[in-house]
């Protein structure tokens, strides 16, 4: 006979079991499933093919979902029908400015300002550059990483620029051109913070006067990808920054940039991190399509569909009313309700 405690943090509650150590696993499992209201209704909303890259973002909002299926192909999904409408330019790279208007690199070097419900074109103008990595929006703003053009420096620069297309600021900063980081650039939801990863590094600016507010060095080398910084995500409330790859974790408070180290039980490599919209904290979603706390060392089961037979999870986003978005090795992408309200 076991006794076992699971905390739950969205409830900040101990529940206790007496049972033999098999049940409690099952037992622990299933309360909290119930709990964060884990619904086995998945559902496929698009089909590529098998091995192509996967990219998702939620407007501000979350009424529009974009999908970068390939390396140019963009969708923009209504979370109110579902209904899919293909952007006929090709895309390079996205963001979300506001919950109705998308900028978009396309092929051809332009940036186009899109029009998130149609993705028709409103607008477009040239980058001064060639554009590596990916865009960025901060209170209005476009952030346009482009390769520096002194190669010995080994950085990169930073655009800041209008819808317009009128340059604001113009500073160097990392170099993204070798970073195996999808998204290199994270902007925080509330328009304060800027983060740019590199190898083993990171720089936190301040977007209200584009000056650093952090120089996060050294410490992630243990991890995958050779130390390359890959993963980043702010909490809701823009209190907490999360850093890491494949393999390591660390969680930062925006007021002192101290962090504390995550280590993740060997062989789970993390896909996507994911603010918690229930609290300040984050969800990591592994490679065997498992969603998980990321306040401990990532053992605790909070939801996520099984893989089945797609393969690993390559991509993930969380949208309004708890919808997890995943994309499969198999060229799935899938939808499913994981948390309740």
């Amino acid at each position: 006979m076991t006794i076992s405690r699971i905390f739950l943090p969205r409830w900040d509650l101990a529940v206790e079991f007496r049972a033999p150590a098999t049940k409690v696993v099952l037992l622990a499992t299933a309360l909290v499933a119930a709990l964060y209201g884990c619904s086995q209704d998945v559902r496929v909303l698009l089909q590529s093919s098998r091995g192509t890259p996967i990219g998702f973002e939620f407007s501000p909002g979350g009424g529009v979902l974009a999908v970068r299926t390939g390396l140019s192909e963009l969708s923009l999904v209504s979370t109110a029908s579902w209904g899919i409408k293909k952007c006929p330019i090709r895309t390079r790279a996205f963001t979300f400015v506001d919950s109705e208007l998308a900028a978009i690199i396309g092929d051809d070097g332009r940036l186009y300002m899109v029009d998130a419900r149609t993705g028709r074109s409103v607008s477009s103008f040239q980058i001064p550059g060639h554009t590596v990595g990916n865009l960025a929006a901060c209170n209005g703003c476009i952030c346009v990483p482009v390769a520096s053009g002194d190669s010995s420096t080994g950085s990169s620069t930073m655009l800041v620029m209008d819808q317009q297309g009128k340059m604001l600021k113009k500073f160097p900063t990392l170099s993204m051109s070798a970073s195996p980081a999808e998204r290199p650039v994270t902007a925080s939801r509330d328009g304060k913070w800027l983060v740019v990863l590199g190898w083993d590094r990171a720089i936190v600016y301040r977007a209200s006067k584009w000056q650093k507010a952090a120089d996060i060095r050294g410490g992630f080398a243990e991890g995958y990808l050779g130390g390359f910084l890959t993963q980043s995500a702010f909490s809701s409330d823009g209190k907490l920054l999360l850093l890491g790859n494949e393999g390591f974790l660390k969680i930062f408070d925006t007021r002192t940039w101290k962090g504390n180290a995550l280590h993740p039980h060997p062989g789970h490599l993390i896909q996507a991190i994911l603010p918690n919209p229930s609290n300040i904290g984050f969800l990591v979603l592994l490679h065997d399509g498992s969603l998980r706390d990321a306040s401990d060392t990532l053992t605790r089961v909070v939801a996520g569909p099984s893989n089945g037979s797609a393969g690993y999870c390559i991509a993930a986003a969380l949208g309004p009313r708890g919808t997890l978005v995943t994309g499969w090795e198999n060229g799935e992408i899938r939808r499913q309700v994981v948390l309740s309200n």
